[in-house]
Parts: C-alpha cells; sequence; structure tokens
C-alpha cells in the first residue's frame, strides 16, 4: 500500500529544493540549461503529487452476493442471506470503482449435507480484487439448506394497494395466470399454498386496463413459472358531485325592452354526473336560463342549463341543484 505521508515529504523536499535553486539561478538560466532534466523532474513531481491523492486510504460498506457453485443437477442451496455486508479497505480511486457482484462469496455445493447447514464466513472467504482488505462480515454465519429440488403448482394471489382512479370504481379483476409454477426447497414448499404479486396500485388502472406485475419470490423459492402477470380491471364510472358558491345565472335570448328586475343569484348549486361529462362544467359564469320567450314584464320560473367552453349545452348529461330558478322581467 503507498505511504501517503512518505509521498508528501518526498514531495516537499524536491519542492524545496527547486525553490533553492531557483533563488541561486536568474530565470533565464533556468530556461536555457539542463531543459530536459529539469522538465523530467517537474514531471515526476506531478506524478508522485497524483500517487499522494490516489494513495488516499478510504473503508466503505458494500453488498458482497451469495453465490453456490457445483450445485449437482435436482438439488438446490438457499441461504438465509443472499447478501452479505461487508467493510473493506483501499485507495480511494479504487474502492470508487467497484461495482456490484466484483467482490463476490462462492460456496460450493459439494461441501454441504444434505438438510440444514450452517457455515462461519471469515475475510478469506471473499474474492476481492487485489488491493482490497476485507475488515469485517455480517452476518459472519450462514445458515444454508441444502435439498433436492421440488416443483408445485401454486396459486397467485394479487395485492392490492391504493384506490381506483377517480370517478370510477373497481367492479373485478381479472389475472392470467392465476396458476403458476413454483420451484425450490421441498421443505419450503410444502408451506406454500399461494404466490402473491408484487403491490399493484390501484390508482394506476384505467378502462384500458391492463397492466403486467411480478410475483414476490418467498423464502424457499428460487423460481416462479411464468413470474409476468398480466392484470385485468373492470371499472365502472360512478357520479361525482361538483358544488359552486355564490352562482349568477344570466338570462340568455332575452327580447329587447325588456331587463331582469334583479340579478339571479344561487347561494349554492350543486351538479352531479359522471367524470367524463363533469370535467366539463369548470365555471359557475356558465350557468344559464333561456329566457327567449319572457315577451313580456312578470315574474318566471326558469330552468337551469349549463353551456360548456365550446358552447354545447351539456344540461341533460348532468343532474343540476337546484334545477330551475324564479326570477322577473321588467321594460327596459
Amino acid at each position: 500500500m503507498i505511504d501517503r505521508a512518505d509521498i508528501a515529504r518526498l514531495f516537499k523536499t524536491i519542492y524545496l529544493r527547486l525553490a533553492s535553486y531557483l533563488s541561486k539561478e536568474s530565470l533565464s538560466n533556468f530556461f536555457s540549461k539542463n531543459v530536459p532534466l529539469k522538465l523530467t523532474s517537474v514531471f515526476v513531481a506531478i506524478m508522485l503529487w497524483f500517487m499522494v491523492l490516489s494513495g488516499q486510504v478510504i473503508t466503505k460498506s458494500v453488498l458482497v452476493p451469495v453465490n453456490f457453485i457445483d450445485t449437482p443437477t435436482g438439488y438446490i442451496a438457499l441461504s438465509s442471506s443472499s447478501n452479505l455486508s461487508v467493510i473493506i479497505q483501499g485507495s480511494k480511486s479504487l474502492l470508487d470503482t467497484l461495482k456490484y457482484g466484483t467482490l463476490s462469496l462462492n460456496i460450493d455445493s459439494k461441501s454441504l449435507s444434505h438438510g440444514a447447514n450452517s457455515k462461519s464466513i471469515v475475510p478469506s472467504d471473499i474474492i476481492a480484487p487485489i488491493g482490497v482488505e476485507v475488515l469485517e462480515i455480517t452476518p459472519s454465519r450462514l445458515n444454508i439448506s441444502y435439498e433436492q429440488l421440488e416443483s408445485k403448482n401454486v396459486r397467485v394471489t394479487p395485492i392490492f394497494i391504493g384506490e381506483a382512479p377517480k370517478g370510477y370504481k373497481v367492479i373485478s379483476i381479472n389475472i392470467e395466470p392465476d396458476i403458476v409454477k413454483i420451484s425450490g426447497v421441498k421443505s419450503k414448499l410444502n408451506l406454500i399454498n399461494h404466490i402473491e404479486t408484487h403491490q399493484i396500485n390501484l390508482s394506476d388502472l384505467d378502462i384500458n386496463n391492463e397492466k403486467y406485475t411480478g410475483l414476490f419470490l418467498q423464502d424457499g423459492v428460487n423460481t416462479i413459472e411464468p413470474n409476468n402477470i398480466k392484470v385485468a380491471a373492470i371499472l365502472e364510472p360512478v357520479l361525482l358531485l361538483k358544488t359552486f358558491t355564490d352562482v349568477e345565472v344570466t338570462c340568455n335570448n332575452l327580447p329587447k325592452g325588456f331587463e331582469l328586475k334583479n340579478n339571479i343569484k344561487i347561494k349554492e348549486l350543486n351538479v352531479t354526473g359522471y367524470i367524463d361529462n363533469l370535467s366539463d362544467v369548470t365555471s359557475s359564469d356558465s350557468f344559464y336560463i333561456d329566457c327567449s320567450g319572457d315577451n313580456k314584464t312578470g315574474k318566471y320560473i326558469g330552468e337551469i342549463i349549463y353551456i360548456n367552453n365550446v358552447q354545447e349545452d351539456i344540461s341533460k348529461e348532468i343532474d343540476i341543484d337546484p334545477k330551475s330558478v324564479r326570477y322577473e322581467i321588467e321594460d327596459a
């Protein structure tokens, strides 16, 4: 391992001697005499400086995968932990370049006895690059099951979180396939009667409702076939409510010579509808009554309608409460 302190002292000595030399010799002589030697000295000094930086020793925690090798056909070895947490030491430049899997623990299945095994892990068991020192391993002992590989069919259980998309409710959910084949340790498989999907967020479903998800690999299970499950949901729209306050209703198409005696104002107005239609109801300024037949002064009752931003009357698609309002017409 590079001794950073020694290199730093060497670099300091070179620097001091160079400074002493420059103080005794003019700058013009420095660049005109023994130029190759001086350039070589500068280059060596720079390289030594980079060695000082790259030689910084650090410790780091990394995950090390547990691998089983030479496992006979029809048998399986499973560890109580698929990864080890390992504290390593080495130069910063080296440790910063390490990737997952560069260090590993390989366990020869031929060294295992049938059934339950307990194996102590020591630093020398870890396969590591030159320059990397293993300081600490967690866990330092592994429980390993070494048994015949068995297979069985189990049902798939979907796991849901969240709520259905706004404006919809879930009527039913189908999964395909609903039966999968799992393989693993016989003693563990005997305790498994179903396999769960990864979490499916109901809020991610829509009317084009096909999604794909994987299956949760339970303890003792080595493989699942297939591991890609199609989830199809049947959604049904539900009625939603929007409430507007202090709504001013406009009198449309009022004949010439007449006007409203007082503004039409509703303290609270509720609109109910399915989400596709209700999404068009965005403003309290778009509620109207049709006053085209009001050709004389007097009191009237008018049905409230809603005209959206593309000038379409969507009142038949929604329910407005109150449905009508009283108003009075007078001469203009």
